[in-house]
Formats: C-alpha cells, structure tokens, sequence
C-alpha cells in the first residue's frame, strides 16, 4: 500500500509514502486472504497532512515469486524511511511483474 499523493495532492516530493509491504499472502480456508509470516513494512495509518485535499492510497497485489524475500528484505531493511519509495524499482528489484488486482481510495485530513 503506498500513498502517490505526499505530502499533497498538488506536491508529490515525499512520493511514494510506503504503508505496507506483506508478503507470503494466500487464500485461507474461509476465502479470505491470511499471510503467514511477518510484514516486511509494518502498516502505518492513513494520515494526510492538516488542510490537505484527500489522497489516494493504493494497494496491490502481485504473484510473489521465488526469492522475493531474498530480495526485498535487504531493500525494506536499507531503506527504513518511508518516504520517497519507488514502488517501480521495488517491483522491478523483487522481480514482482505486473500486479494482479489493486484498488485506492481518499481519505482527507481530520
């Protein structure tokens, strides 16, 4: 889950804002989507700055293949700043390909 739109809509220089990176996920018993393992970047709330319009925050998933782990903990891990995440070079690093479903929303300031 990353945030395109930080610190504003109409000011992308934290862009991307990383909120979540979790992998080994796969459908429970019940349908629904569990993981087995630790996220890689521990989820942080939506949170737009005072007086900002809405931000979209968008999540993806792709199919997570062999060695993504061995590739993407070292770049989580050298990079623990959140902000300026380049989502493009992280999918390209991990070797994640294309995402197979996504979806955003808005959320504004309180």
């Amino acid at each position: 889950m990353v945030d395109p739109d930080a610190p504003s809509p109409q000011d992308h220089s934290h862009s991307d804002v990383r909120h979540f990176v979790g992998p080994n996920f796969h459908l429970g018993a019940s349908g629904k989507l569990t993981n087995s393992t630790p996220a890689l970047s521990e989820f942080r709330d939506p949170r737009p700055t005072a007086f900002s319009t809405p931000h979209r925050y968008t999540l993806l998933a792709f199919v997570q293949p062999p060695g993504f782990m061995a590739a993407a903990t070292p770049i989580i891990r050298e990079n623990p700043s959140v902000t300026n995440f380049n989502l493009t070079s992280f999918v390209a690093a991990t070797g994640l390909g294309d995402p197979v479903a996504g979806t955003f929303f808005l959320t504004g300031s309180d």
